[in-house]
C-alpha cells in the first residue's frame, strides 16, 4: 500500500514542470508589452499627424508644427501645433499639442533651403521684418512663432523630409515622411 503522507516524485516534476511554463509564458507576455508601447506611441504620434495635416485640408489653412524642447536636454519632446491667420503663425487649441510618452524625443530632418537664392534672399528680408515685429509698437519683445514644418491647405508638406522618432530605452527608431502622391504621412521602422 501507499503511504498517504506524501507526494512521489513524478507528481512534484509535474507541478515543478506547469509553474515553470507558467512563469515563462508570464515573462515573455511582460516584455511583449514594454516593447509595444513604444510601437503604440508611433502610432499616436502618426494618426496625430494625420489629423493635423486633414484639419489643414479641411479648414484652407495652413497649419504648422512647432517643436517643444526640453529645458533640461534641448530635446524635441513634443509639437504645438500653429495656424497661419493674418500674415502670422497664431496657436491653436485644436488639434491639442501632441507631447511624447516613455522618454520619447524627435529629431528633425529637413531638406536645406540655403543653396536656393531666392530663398535665401525672402529669409534675409523676412528676418529684419519679423527683427521690426518683434519690437513691436510699445516697444515689448512679442513672441514670435515660427513652425518647423507646415501642412499646406493643397495637400503639400514643406519643407520636405523627415521626423525621427526616438526612444532613449528601444533600439527602433520610426520615421515619418509625407508621400506626395498619396498626400499622406507615412511612417517607417527602422531598426538599430
Amino acid at each position: 500500500m501507499r503511504d498517504p503522507r506524501g507526494f512521489t516524485l513524478i507528481e512534484m516534476l509535474v507541478v515543478v514542470a506547469i509553474v515553470a511554463l507558467m512563469s515563462t509564458f508570464t515573462l515573455l507576455a511582460i516584455n511583449q508589452s514594454s516593447d509595444r508601447r513604444y510601437a503604440s506611441e508611433a502610432e499616436r504620434l502618426l494618426i496625430w499627424l494625420q489629423q493635423t495635416a486633414q484639419h489643414s485640408v479641411l479648414e484652407g489653412a495652413a497649419y504648422g508644427l512647432i517643436g517643444e524642447n526640453d529645458e533640461a536636454s534641448e530635446l524635441i519632446v513634443g509639437l504645438k501645433p500653429v495656424v497661419f491667420y493674418r500674415k502670422r503663425w497664431v496657436e491653436v487649441s485644436l488639434p491639442e499639442s501632441f507631447i511624447l510618452r516613455h522618454n520619447g524625443n524627435l529629431d528633425w530632418s529637413l531638406s536645406p533651403l540655403d543653396s536656393e537664392p531666392l530663398i535665401t534672399e525672402a529669409l534675409s528680408k523676412g528676418s529684419e521684418i519679423m527683427a521690426q515685429y518683434r519690437a513691436g509698437e510699445d516697444g515689448q519683445e512679442k513672441q514670435i512663432l515660427l513652425p518647423d514644418m507646415v501642412f499646406l491647405p493643397d495637400g503639400y508638406v514643406e519643407p520636405q523630409g523627415t521626423l525621427v522618432l526616438v526612444f532613449d530605452a528601444f533600439s527602433v527608431n520610426y520615421i515619418y515622411r509625407w508621400d506626395t502622391q498619396k498626400a499622406t504621412m507615412i511612417m517607417e521602422v527602422q531598426r538599430l
